[in-house]
């Protein structure tokens, strides 16, 4: 089982990826970018180098976490997926740079196929949370939710696109409408 928790922040993406990882038995792989902000980074004092240089770094952690979970654990559920990086890359406006930007967007199209699924949290359906993402502005969330979206639909695979659905707020309500459906992608 590799399933990805994705969305923008404030979405509730790391309570249910952690939650989901122990009713399955397999790995959390936690998202690397907020645990840097957690430890105090701010990506506004960063330049464009160093932004591109941090989301290279965080894909590369990020595959390397799933694929060490998958060999040790048999399987895990990761808060974002390796798409969320080239989505960052975009959204920060990172483009410009146009053989970085093309080797990101290969690698991410093609590390799709490890995720058996992808989930898609909703967007503005829970209240604000100061737990230290960066969700306090909901618009810049609902911009990088869009450009996810619009992404995911184009290279994730029907059946392996999940959206919960936005009527469904609750945490274990959350994890038992995952888990249902991708219990058997072991």
């Amino acid at each position: 089982m590799r399933v990805a928790i994705t969305g923008s922040a404030g979405t509730g993406k790391t309570t249910v990826a952690k939650a989901l990882a122990a009713r399955a038995d397999v790995a959390f792989v936690a998202d690397g970018l907020r645990r840097r902000i957690e430890d105090g980074l701010v990506l506004g004092r960063l330049d464009r180098d160093q932004l591109k240089d941090l989301f290279e770094e965080l894909y590369d952690e990020h595959q390397a976490e799933l694929a060490l979970a998958a060999r040790m654990r048999g399987g895990a559920v990761s808060d974002r997926c390796c798409l969320d990086f080239l989505v960052l890359w975009l959204y920060h406006g990172l483009g410009d740079d146009d053989s970085r930007t093309a080797g990101l967007a290969h690698r991410a199209f093609r590390d799709l196929a490890e995720y058996g699924a992808v989930v898609v949290m909703p967007w503005g359906v829970l209240p604000p949370v100061d737990d230290g993402a960066p969700a306090a502005n909901p618009w810049p969330q609902l911009h990088f939710h869009a450009l996810f979206e619009g992404m995911a639909r184009d290279h994730i695979e029907g059946r392996r696109l999940l959206r919960l659905p936005r009527d469904i707020l609750d945490a274990t309500a959350r994890v038992d409408w995952i888990h249902a459906r991708v219990s058997g992608d072991r």
